[in-house]
């Protein structure tokens, strides 16, 4: 009893019902899974666990740097020039493992903090059944984490094979490069709350019937859950050159009189050591030929899948605009070139096809760069979800209402709590509304809440609902609702 109650009398006490706010939850965390230096940091495995890493720094710290590109011998001439020998490592196909460079050019494009999951490091034969199938294992331990919300895979749609011209061979490396992208869309239609940004496998060349080959690859479910961009991406990113391994041949040869000229100073030195004896002595000898071959060697820059630069773009347009604003129309930073020029018939073909499979188009423009040209999920003839920016918003809304009264369904009864669910999802659609994520002049216009609390009276099963929520958002036009049905 109240000790402060002065005498006889009926009094009302009004305990309050705690209803938890709903608060948006994160949209652009990504999980880039792939290749590392390192399976193993302080003595814990990394193998199949995501990670969560805030910068570049944290990912050398952790898991290593990217596969140093050497084993070579670089032909000099007498007057110190390059004379052959030099090649380009996205030709050679000898770099197969490319996580760290897409991670660089994820945090160069916008990215924040993020997950990196290893499927094994730089000693895997890197052919694409042992690839194929150590991604499949690294995404069914990726099911039973909460966190992601978008998965790269940039070492897997990168693989090339020994021999370009090998039809055979190529389509086999498609097949079992589809195979993942339809475990991971089915992971993100059954979770909801992940998103996969493909790339399309061959899109490093000019060769026709890539996209024709990814559309017949990809399959026809769950295509609302992903969307895919072509071509790939010649970054201004160096690679990582072995300065101990790139070694200098400066054979022998005749003078004009045709006598014997020795070999020279450089002969059979690496770039290392090249560089060691041009600090000790002849400057103009060793320093000389040591940047004559790095100004060749930089010539050549990372060619890189480009769902790491868009995954980036992702997290920059959430966290500037919001999640319901599509990422297009923004150029894209650290590009050098793109290896195949889209015109505006090429990319009205990749927008709408009669597979209803849009891919998303990177286009060059004079004066404003390389732009993202498309913000369409694979779903393009799905009139709800053919929008990248819709798809990923109505997610963030269903997790976001689940998470906040998840917990209070337990114990919930009555008319009371019904209202007073409605009336914090309204408050949260009306915080969106305000922010402009939802279309219409009116709050009536742009969502509506319907709530049932024990929809089926009183439960024999212990697992079936206790709350059924329907929530309608207008986030394309007034009047047209996306319907989402959320069971607590």
């Amino acid at each position: 009893m109240n000790e402060h109650y002065s005498g006889p009398g009926i009094y009302i006490e009004e305990i309050p019902v705690d209803i938890p706010p709903v608060v948006p939850v994160e949209t652009a965390v990504p999980v880039f899974i792939g290749y590392t230096e390192r399976v193993e940091y302080a003595g814990v495995s990394l193998l199949n666990r995501p990670i969560e890493i805030e910068s570049l720094s944290d990912f050398a710290t952790i898991f290593g740097e990217a596969p140093a590109v050497g084993g070579f011998t670089i032909e000099i001439d007498a007057d110190g020039g390059i004379a052959g020998g030099i090649f380009d490592p996205n030709q050679k196909g000898i770099s197969r493992f490319r996580l760290a460079y897409a991670l660089n050019h994820y945090f160069l494009n916008g990215g924040g903090h993020c997950y990196v999951m290893s499927v094994g490091d730089f000693s895997s034969p890197g052919v694409m059944s042992e690839m194929s199938a150590e991604h499949l294992r690294g995404l069914s331990a990726l099911a039973e984490q909460q966190g992601p919300t978008l998965i790269v895979m940039p070492d897997l749609s990168g693989i090339k094979p020994i021999d370009p011209d090998d039809e055979t061979l190529i389509d086999w490396i498609r097949g079992q490069y589809h195979e993942v992208l339809r475990m991971a869309l089915t992971q993100c239609a059954e979770l909801g709350d992940r998103f996969l940004i493909a790339d399309v496998w061959g899109g490093d060349t000019a060769k026709e019937g890539v996209v024709e080959a990814f559309r017949a690859g990809i399959g026809y479910d769950n295509l609302d859950y992903g969307a895919a961009y072509h071509p790939f991406i010649e970054t201004s990113l160096p690679w990582r050159w072995d300065l101990e391994t790139i070694h200098l041949s400066q054979p022998a040869s005749r003078a004009a009189d045709g006598s014997l000229v020795q070999p020279g100073r450089c002969h059979n030195l690496a770039l290392a050591e090249l560089l060691v004896r041009g600090e000790r002595g002849d400057r103009q000898a060793f320093l000389g030929v040591y940047r004559n071959v790095r100004v060749a060697l930089d010539q050549y820059s990372v060619t890189l899948p480009p769902s790491a630069a868009i995954a980036g773009i992702y997290c920059k347009v959430d966290r500037e605009r919001g999640v319901w604003k599509p990422p297009a129309n923004i150029a894209v930073s650290a590009v050098r070139a793109l290896p195949t020029a889209i015109d505006d018939q090429l990319n009205e073909q990749m927008n709408i096809d009669a597979s209803g499979k849009s891919i998303n188009a990177l286009r060059h423009f004079t004066g404003k760069g390389v732009l993202v040209w498309g913000a369409r999920t694979l779903a393009g003839h799905n009139n709800e979800w053919r929008y990248v920016s819709v798809r990923r918003y109505c997610s963030m809304v269903r997790r976001s209402v689940a998470n906040a009264l998840q917990e209070l369904v337990i114990d919930v009864d009555g008319k009371l709590v019904e209202e007073m669910i409605k009336a914090s999802v309204k408050e949260f659609l009306m915080e969106q509304w305000r922010a402009g994520a939802l279309a219409g002049a009116t709050p009536e216009q742009a969502f509506f809440v319907n709530c049932a609390v024990n929809p089926d009276g009183e439960r024999s099963d212990p697992l079936a609902p206790r709350v059924e929520l329907y929530i309608g958002v207008a986030a394309v036009r007034p009047a047209e609702f996306i319907t989402m049905k959320i069971h607590l």
